[in-house]
């Protein structure tokens, strides 16, 4: 062969695998037309934890959401958590939502009913960390195990889009998967073996089971097909 030919087949085979990959993550992430409204799309295995009519199954602080066609909205008026009724131990939770520029919100889990789920429990923040801001802290990006553990950042699509997400709690294991990509996979006691990130006490950490929490700061955020599947731990040998 010669060496324009390799030259050439080498950037033909370049220009491939970068297609590939950027189709492969387009493939991931969602378009408003996967979902038909009012229906609850939710992977084999699990079931709905918000129906995609009402807020049955769900407590805590109701009138800062409002739902309609198959979305859960947190109104700018959500100053408090939305909360399952049931509790959850080891679990798969996915589900899509859209954010607006610098809207703020988090995924309490393994929470008490009545409670700061970031330290009674853990959060996970879902957070428009696209804007400039000087204090934010790694492990207050999106997809962090707030205080305890930093995510991969860049993963967001851009406000107004649906983003799909996937958080599994099994032991004390942690993973967060954002539109096809691993940007949390954390086991807590190696995590804080030196102590937590924020330096502050987190004493519902390790709790084995809780409340799954929707922590509303006031900004404008919706839900749609949020599904749980329930895991059981392989036991120790």
């Amino acid at each position: 062969m010669h060496s324009g030919q390799l030259i050439i087949g080498t950037i033909v085979g370049a220009l491939t695998i970068l297609y590939g990959l950027r189709e492969g993550l387009a493939s991931a992430r969602v378009n408003d037309s996967d979902a038909a409204p009012g229906a609850v799309k939710c992977p084999d295995g699990a079931r709905p934890l918000f129906n995609g009519v009402d807020l049955t199954g769900w407590g805590g602080e109701r009138s800062g959401y409002s739902t309609s066609g198959g979305v859960l909205r947190c109104l700018p008026s959500c100053r408090g958590d939305l909360v399952t009724q049931d509790q959850y131990a080891d679990f798969r939770l996915t589900f899509e939502f859209r954010l607006q520029p610098g809207s703020n919100n988090g995924i309490g889990i393994r929470a008490p009913m009545h409670a700061n789920a970031a330290y009674d429990g853990m959060e996970i923040q879902v957070l428009d960390d696209s804007l400039p801001r000087p204090t934010l802290h790694p492990y207050q990006r999106h997809g962090s195990i707030y205080g305890i553990v930093p995510a991969l950042p860049g993963c967001l699509v851009a406000p107004g889009q649906w983003n799909r997400e996937v958080i599994t709690a099994l032991g004390t294991r942690v993973t967060v998967e954002l539109n096809g990509l691993i940007i949390v996979d954390a086991d807590l006691h190696q995590a804080t073996a030196n102590g937590t990130m924020d330096g502050q006490s987190h004493p519902g950490l390790f709790r084995h089971q809780g409340h799954i929490h929707l922590c509303g700061h006031g900004d404008p955020i919706e839900f749609r097909n949020m599904c749980i599947e329930t895991l059981h731990e392989e036991p120790h040998r």
